[in-house]
């Protein structure tokens, strides 16, 4: 796990990095892919886990105006300018690819089915969280996972998509503000890995 001092308001949870490094290990993935960098220390903790990982992630431009709509509390984390992220000048700098760009508008398809894992955490509001769920679905590969952050009472907008979706098979991460897809070929995995009992 990373230091304490990779930790701040706003970042995943020691608990949510747990569950996500072990996913990670139990699906033996090779490639992620994160919507929402902030400082690095969910993309740092996936690379530090698991070492044949490669990680893109990207996140909005500093200085850079949200293309859709923001929840108020949306726009703190959003930069005045460029974040320094917790993995430069670590080892695992190298399997982590930081792209710039807005989740909006950012051109998803030479992705197409690429990812292992993709992980959710953009801004949260209904719009952004409907629009980054729809590029997830594209990149996910057939045996992969998707996970969202924060589903809390004051992100109203993620919350309320996320209730929508009674067509996917979501999970809550006990313990932990992650909710949870897996497409058969994962869930096929962690049954035959032992790491998932069928109901």
């Amino acid at each position: 796990m990373p230091p304490r001092t990779f930790l701040e308001d706003g970042t995943q949870s020691v608990d949510g990095l747990c569950f996500l490094a072990s996913l990670a290990r139990a699906l033996n993935i090779e490639q992620a892919f994160e919507i929402g960098t902030f400082t690095g220390a969910t993309a740092w903790t996936l690379a530090a886990n698991v070492p044949e990982l490669r990680i893109h992630t990207l996140d909005l431009p500093a200085g850079d105006a949200p293309e859709l709509h923001v929840e108020r509390d949306d726009r703190t984390f959003i930069p005045a300018q460029r974040r320094r992220h917790v993995f430069k000048h670590r080892p695992e700098e190298q399997r982590i690819l930081f792209l710039e760009g807005d989740s909006a508008k950012f051109d998803f398809s030479p992705f197409q089915r690429t990812f292992d894992l993709v992980y959710v955490d953009g801004a949260h509001s209904y719009d952004y969280v409907a629009k980054d769920t729809e590029s997830a679905f594209q990149i996910v590969n057939d045996s992969g996972a998707i996970v969202w952050d924060d589903y809390l009472p004051g992100w109203e907008g993620l919350v309320r998509y996320l209730h929508e979706r009674t067509d996917l098979d979501l999970y809550l991460v006990p313990g932990t503000r992650l909710v949870l897809w897996l497409s058969q070929g994962a869930k096929l995995r962690l049954v035959e890995s032992g790491d998932l009992i069928p109901r």
